[in-house]
């Protein structure tokens, strides 16, 4: 299970009223200071850091920290910043989103790892598909729209979060018709359907929130 470390009073609050069974959370608070003691020897998958949380810290000491983390991905989330610092401290493994941001939001952003480790454990305990996934919410045309919407927040969520629904989509279509050559083929591919099919079911609930919470149209 992905193992998740974040830092901000909100992130707290938020995960006081929800319970979360894709992801592990190994560290949550608000003082800089005992997450920097306390996170870098857990070794998180993921970091979710609130800068203002970290109070007036320049990009070196920043960089160090997500460094010392060694987390697979590091996010961080702000309320006000100019462009040319959020230019600075984006990368392949730094993703920058203006707060505030929902625990869906969260997921959303995190699906593509979540579906990875998923797989991983499929791969280890292929098992024949039980059950038949519900249908697509979205349609590619709805999802095309979503993809090009202008997000009140200007965080571009529906865009980044249409664009993981039309993934998962297509690549659950792909497991479903993928070649087998013998049944323990058949059993990894139906568990890599199963796995893909549930992601992408909870990701359009995800989507279908913040469809309503923007008021947008589709």
């Amino acid at each position: 299970m992905l193992r998740l470390a974040l830092l901000g009073s909100q992130f707290r609050g938020q995960l006081a009223t929800r319970s979360l069974d894709t992801v592990e959370v190994i560290w949550v608070g608000s003082l800089a200071e005992r997450f920097s003691a306390e996170v870098p020897p857990l070794h998180p998958d993921v970091v979710v850091i609130d800068l203002d949380a970290l109070g007036a810290v320049d990009d070196v000491a920043l960089r160090s920290l997500i460094d010392r983390c060694q987390a697979e991905l590091s996010i961080l989330t702000y309320s006000f910043a100019r462009r040319a610092v959020i230019r600075s401290l984006q990368g392949p493994r730094v993703r920058v989103l203006q707060s505030p941001i929902t625990i869906d939001l969260l997921l959303a952003h995190l699906a593509p790892l979540i579906i990875r480790n998923d797989l991983t454990h499929a791969r280890k305990d292929p098992a024949p598909m039980s059950s038949t996934p519900a249908g697509p919410r979205f349609t590619r045309e709805q999802l095309g729209k979503l993809m090009e919407v202008s997000s009140t927040v200007q965080c571009e969520c529906p865009n980044h979060l249409a664009q993981v629904v039309e993934r998962l989509q297509a690549f659950e279509a792909y497991s479903k018709d993928c070649e087998s050559r013998n049944e323990a083929d058949r059993a990894i591919h139906a568990a890599l359907y199963l796995a893909s099919a549930t992601a992408r079911l909870e990701m359009e609930k995800a989507l279908e929130k913040l469809v309503v919470h923007e008021k947008l149209t589709v």
